[in-house]
């Protein structure tokens, strides 16, 4: 008898310390619904070397760039950069013209004394005033053509903004405002993305659209969704990427990457399709899923989301924001995630939204 009181307490002990330790273990045990966290080591398509990717985000954040501030003369040599870099990787150019898609925008100084641009349309005669010339900006897209006869048809995009905030005030002797993980990491992601499915084409189409103007209100990305590329009745989904740089201790650290919206369409089961490290949004009260590129795609009823590990840091908007700050072994596993949801993506079935009838959100 006593025996057997032993053994039910060493039981009732031993699956205690396993709850403990599965809790502890397991970071997005706390989110409804998510499966125990896959190994952080995914096993898809291969990345570049970490030299590699330091060399191609140390140029497009060098201090020639000048922080790449939409329309500058800084924005359009990272905008040649990258136009080479898609090349290289194999993507062919989206538009008709050849990677470049033109943004009409205007200058206007705010009643802050503030410099904001705007679509031609929505400025009216009160900031007739305040209008201080128009700017180009380039929205540049690289299309990795799918495998499938039919499917080929239907694209996936996978966005990430390349204009940061340009030089501003003087911080610790520093005024060139770089942008690496603000959104260097990300247009790196989508660059690895375009090699990776121009290596082995998925059966849908793969558009990687690299957007001007995010800082300024998403509007290169709502340019791009009004005139696109390939037509939105064909858009599958955008997958944007934004600040992939850094690990994100709320969402398991090193390796593991977020989504936002993610109870707003089907995108969790594609991730559980895909294996990767990849849970919900743990901030949602940020409200990140309504600032980001991906909201043009939302608003025009395609199914988007922004990927991101942005803990939070103090680097946002501010000189300090350095290529020597980013973990490139961290970002490479989160390029593997990118890779992996991305061939998820182009390669089954989506299902159906969780709400039918309600337009989906990132």
């Amino acid at each position: 008898m006593l025996k057997r009181a032993l053994l039910a307490l060493l039981s009732l002990l031993l699956l205690t310390l396993a709850v403990v330790a599965g809790t502890l273990l397991s970071p997005l045990q706390r989110f409804r619904g998510f499966p125990d966290p896959p190994p952080v080591a995914v096993p898809t398509d291969s990345v570049a070397p970490a030299r590699e990717l330091r060399r191609v985000l140390s140029v497009l954040a060098h201090d020639s760039m000048m922080g790449r501030e939409t329309g500058s003369p800084g924005a359009r040599r990272a905008a040649r950069f990258l136009m080479a870099e898609l090349e290289r990787r194999g993507a062919r150019p989206a538009f008709p013209g050849g990677f470049v898609q033109e943004v009409p925008l205007v200058a206007v100084r705010n009643t802050r004394g503030r410099r904001r641009l705007y679509l031609p349309h929505e400025v009216g005669p009160q900031d007739s005033a305040r209008v201080e010339g128009r700017v180009v900006g380039w929205n540049l897209a690289g299309l990795v053509p799918g495998s499938h006869p039919d499917l080929a048809r239907e694209v996936v995009v996978v966005s990430a903004h390349y204009d940061h905030v340009g030089v501003g005030d003087v911080v610790q002797g520093d005024s060139i405002y770089n942008g690496a993980d603000d959104d260097g990491s990300g247009v790196l992601a989508a660059l690895e993305v375009a090699r990776a499915m121009a290596a082995a084409p998925p059966p849908r189409s793969v558009l990687v659209l690299l957007t001007t103007a995010e800082e300024f209100g998403i509007r290169g990305a709502r340019w791009y969704v009004d005139h696109p590329a390939v037509p939105l009745a064909r858009t599958v989904a955008d997958l944007n990427l934004e600040m992939v740089g850094r690990p994100d201790p709320k969402v398991g650290g090193p390796g593991w990457s977020w989504l936002t919206g993610w109870d707003e369409s089907a995108i969790r089961e594609t991730v559980r399709g895909a294996g990767v490290p990849v849970g919900p949004d743990p901030r949602p009260w940020r409200r990140y899923h309504h600032r980001s590129d991906h909201v043009a795609f939302v608003r025009a009823g395609v199914m988007a989301h922004t990927l991101s590990s942005y803990g939070d840091h103090s680097d946002l908007h501010r000189p300090s924001d350095e290529v020597e700050a980013v973990d490139f072994r961290h970002l490479a596993t989160v390029i593997q995630s990118v890779v992996g949801l991305t061939r998820e993506l182009a390669s089954t079935t989506l299902p159906e939204s969780p709400a039918p009838g309600r337009s989906p959100s990132g």
